[in-house]
């Protein structure tokens, strides 16, 4: 087979394929390029669990004959030149020509390439999802999901079931919906949305449809790319699927509406000033003193005194009163501050204690890395001293994103 393609666009599909390029001392270490009807894809494989296929477009192909390239020293190789390329497969020997010289490597047996074109032969057909819709979902929820897999693999996972989404550690748990979700079943593994996202950037603003067999799940787009993922056998407790998924409706106890640049600063302020092994931040807002704004604590260094930083609430864009129509707001984490709101002007608010509580710091981060500019998140209070954080919010995609970390006692 001899292939011409630009530069440009050989490395566009190369830098796809590669997050689920190998580095073993095998065949996994190479870019397949396999001619499939009249389209050359570039393949590759991470051993046990991903494979990803992308179309080599705006090429000129002639004859047949699939080949290898080891990827690493492809990438080196083409970043030092520019222009059209030649490449050219003969008796095992991969041969790349450009105007400034040619470079051979061995090609090894491309029939040694794990089965996963196979394996998609035997899945069936299920739904079709956004592209966009599933990126967003991934990176909302991922930061919740466990990454202890040995320990805990029914959680090391983003489970989309019963038309939502769950990524859980047993502390935190994250919930995502969307109308895009009511027939899709898919598992991917935490150790592999990295590699997920960026293929599902590269497809930005498409469909894919998936299909499932016992063995694996693929993603396929509509220009026959293709991303594949081993069957997770695992099932994510019931009880994770099941306990909270009211929690869309919720409106808490007690609900802010801060910055996120403000809570980040607040969060790097306070750590800078306590033990590296102190995660316990504490968040005091009395509401017999609303006058005053919320602040965060941490114990110093010394244990002697408390380090404090005041936090500045975000208003709200329109007017809100008591008879503000709450259905009238799209944005699901809006709404649920607006909905406090009007509670409060009514006088309808449940008596509480929660003056105060605590959290672990790490797990508020997590929840500031995937918020938008504002983060509206609430509490409520389970017995004497345990309760619980519930973050909000509807990404670009419309999936609506809700969030719950528990205190830290």
């Amino acid at each position: 087979m001899i292939i011409e393609v630009a530069k440009n666009d050989l490395k566009e599909n190369l830098d796809i394929a590669q997050a689920t390029l190998g580095n073993g001392p095998d065949i996994t270490s190479h870019f397949l390029f396999e001619k499939i009807g009249e389209t050359v894809f570039i393949s590759s494989c991470n051993p046990p669990r991903l494979f990803s296929s992308v179309p080599l477009k705006g090429i000129k192909v002639e004859g047949e004959g699939d080949f290898t390239i080891e990827g690493k020293r492809l990438l080196q190789s083409i970043n030092a030149v520019e222009g059209l390329l030649k490449i050219e497969c003969e008796e095992g020997n991969v041969t790349i020509k450009s105007d400034r010289g040619s470079i051979s490597f061995p090609s090894l047996d491309p029939s040694a390439f794990p089965p996963w074109r196979g394996m998609f032969g035997d899945a069936e057909e299920k739904v079709s999802i956004s592209a966009d819709v599933l990126s967003d979902t991934i990176s909302s929820t991922r930061p919740y999901a466990s990454v202890d897999e040995a320990r805990r693999p029914e959680l090391a996972m983003i489970n989309f079931t019963g038309g939502n989404a769950f990524a859980c550690d047993g502390f935190g748990l994250a919930m995502a919906r969307s109308d895009d979700f009511n027939q899709i079943d898919l598992k991917i593994h935490v150790k592999d949305t990295g590699a997920v996202l960026k293929f599902l950037k590269a497809y930005e603003g498409n469909t894919f449809t998936q299909f499932s067999s016992d063995q694996a799940v693929f993603l396929k787009a509509e220009d026959g790319g293709m991303f594949g993922m081993t069957s997770i056998p695992f099932e994510m407790p019931t009880a994770i699927t099941t306990k909270y998924i009211e929690a869309f409706g919720w409106t808490p106890r007690r609900v802010w509406r801060l910055s996120k640049n403000d809570m980040t600063n607040a969060l790097n302020f306070l750590i800078s000033g306590a033990s590296d092994s102190d995660y316990k931040v504490n968040m005091i807002d009395p509401e017999s003193e609303l006058i005053n704004p919320p602040r965060l604590e941490m114990t110093s260094l010394s244990g002697k005194k408390n380090i404090s930083y005041t936090l500045e609430e975000v208003e709200y864009e329109e007017e809100v009163n008591a008879d503000f129509d709450v259905e009238s707001v799209a944005d699901l984490a809006d709404r649920m501050y607006v909905s406090r709101k009007v509670l409060s002007l009514k006088g309808e608010d449940e008596e509480s204690d929660i003056e105060s509580f605590s959290f672990n710091y790490k797990y508020m981060k997590r929840a500031l890395d995937v918020s938008d500019k504002v983060v509206n998140f609430g509490c409520n209070k389970e017995g004497e001293k345990r309760g619980y954080m519930i973050f909000k919010q509807s990404t670009p995609s419309l999936v609506e994103i809700t969030c719950i970390v528990g205190w830290m006692v």
